[in-house]
């Protein structure tokens, strides 16, 4: 990873691992705390921003002790190299695939927000996270996979009781 992150000429972090944020600070769209408007909103937001953005870091793995993908899709090199050397651990290399997490991470002077939704393509549980704001923090892309992961989990039990 961290050959990677030197041939790409982005500085290399420390490969501690990150503690994900608290819950409260990754709301899931659809609750008290976060309408799906304001979350598809603050998406559309990430995604015509980071369109527009200079450069993209796109680093790819599974989540931690899982064989789940993870695509973070980002403006922010120090972010990107966080992510690829804390949280993501390496998958068998493969053809460009959609991921069932994507985590978009705006570093910019856009207002902050961070929050998640869940959704069912093709009978299969995806998540899409969002996190903007100065200087967005990697303890909340960990707190956004993990939640992604567990209500990845709860669904899978509610399919299962239902059949």
């Amino acid at each position: 990873k961290s050959l990677d992150l030197k041939v790409a000429g982005i500085a290399v972090p420390s490969s501690k691992k990150t503690k994900a944020a608290a819950a409260s600070k990754m709301p899931e769209a659809g609750t008290p705390e976060l309408s799906f408007d304001a979350f598809d909103s603050a998406l559309q937001v990430a995604k015509d921003s980071l369109s527009s953005s200079e450069s993209l870091y796109v680093p790819e793995g599974h989540a931690p002790g899982t064989d789940v993908g993870v695509r973070v899709i980002s403006n922010s090199p120090d972010l990107a190299a966080g992510v690829c050397m804390s949280l993501l651990e390496r998958m068998p290399k493969k053809e460009p695939i959609s991921q069932p997490i994507t985590v978009y991470v705006l570093e910019s002077s856009v207002e902050s927000f961070s929050g998640y939704a869940i959704e069912e393509e093709g009978g299969k549980s995806v998540s899409a996270v969002v996190i903007m704001g100065k200087k967005p923090a990697l303890n909340l892309v960990t707190a956004g996979v993990e939640l992604s992961l567990a209500a990845f989990e709860a669904d899978a039990a509610a399919a299962e009781a239902e059949a």
